[in-house]
């Protein structure tokens, strides 16, 4: 089932293998897909995925509990299995910003700095990361420490409008170093309808891509990515489904 321009390649994150289908993939030109890696899930169902071709995956870790002092959520299953496949880079996913305790935030972050530090030492990988788009606003000191550290920034725009997509922009360009990607939200959001294209026409959301690539990425010296990233598979697989 096509249901994404040919204006574009896309990225996508698959948290469940079993949902994957390989020819929607290739029919829609997903290019990047940001899987889940944990020990949910059987070797062979890695391997058989990543032979894919013409598509990059990326090891995807998401579970907020690694950002805790809980135990049983440490890095030894990613240290011990990574380098077994074909992954172009580590994805983090892990939101230390969710909630209004911002302090508790701010320990969650050296939480991830500290993870990221690890990585990096022991599976000399590269580092992509995820943060919103307003980040730099609310965490300045934290993304001064973490932009160095990593590969790239998917950028989560969850905006239907352009305009807050460009105000945040305009807040980086000074400041933006490495290579990022713009993300845009496809999933029912009930408590904040306009941050999802959810109900809309997804090609409203390329042209709007379209427009702000084009009036913006002359100023990041081509760090912007002009292949968006778009959230999640799952959705995208049912989008006319509903």
């Amino acid at each position: 089932m096509k249901i994404l321009s040919d204006a574009f390649k896309y990225s996508t994150w698959l948290w469940e293998p079993k949902d994957f289908d390989a020819k929607f993939v290739d029919v829609n030109r997903i290019s990047r897909i940001f899987l889940e890696f944990n020990s949910d899930n059987k070797e062979a169902t890695y391997r058989n995925i990543l032979q894919t071709p013409d598509v990059v995956f990326e090891a995807l870790v998401s579970d907020n509990r690694w950002l805790t002092d809980d135990k049983k959520f440490t890095p030894k299953f990613v240290f011990d299995n990574y380098n077994k496949y074909k992954f172009s880079a580590l994805h983090l996913d892990l939101e230390f910003w969710v909630g209004a305790d911002k302090k508790l935030n701010k320990v969650r972050a050296k939480k991830l700095i500290q993870l990221i530090l690890e990585f990096k030492n022991r599976l000399k990988c590269k580092i992509n990361i995820d943060l919103p788009i307003w980040f730099y606003n609310e965490y300045r000191e934290e993304y001064e420490v973490l932009q160095p550290m990593v590969d790239e920034i998917t950028y989560m725009a969850y905006f239907t409008n352009p305009a807050p997509i460009k105000n945040c922009l305009d807040v980086i360009k000074k400041v933006q170093k490495v290579p990022f990607v713009l993300s845009y939200e496809l999933a029912a959001l009930p408590d904040s309808p306009s941050s999802s294209f959810h109900g809309k026409d997804i090609n409203d959301m390329l042209m709007m891509h379209r427009t702000i690539y084009e009036s913006e990425q002359g100023y990041f010296n081509k760090l912007m990515n002009i292949c968006p990233a778009i959230h999640h598979f799952k959705t995208l697989v049912n989008w006319k489904k509903k």
